[in-house]
């Protein structure tokens, strides 16, 4: 039958795809694709750096008062709605940390 050596063929080239070996067919195929140590470590290093050099920016913005994230209160007065000491703020420091140092770097790539 047509139909059962196309589903043959095609559980071949999903294991071949998965393992990649053809030399053991009779791996059953779960569905997922094994990722190697080596690819996982070395993504959880490169957040683990993300993180770290996100946060020495961030002190380093707090104790010289530059950065690209700090609000510039009083900077554009010309009209009431840009005076934003009168509003209150939509999240604190650290709840914006992802989308401000990480996020956006990520996005890059």
């Amino acid at each position: 039958d047509v139909r059962d050596r196309m589903e043959a063929l095609s559980l071949h080239s999903r294991m071949v795809h998965a393992y990649h070996s053809e030399t053991n067919p009779s791996l059953e195929y779960n569905g997922e694709p094994t990722i190697t140590f080596f690819a996982a470590w070395t993504t959880y290093l490169g957040y683990a750096v993300l993180i770290f050099v996100g946060h020495i920016r961030e002190l380093c913005s707090k104790i010289f008062n530059r950065g690209r994230y700090l609000s510039h209160i009083g900077k554009n007065a010309d009209y009431v709605s840009n005076d934003i000491a009168s509003y209150a703020p939509l999240l604190k420091s650290f709840e914006n940390f992802y989308t401000r140092r990480l996020y956006h770097r990520i996005q890059d790539c």
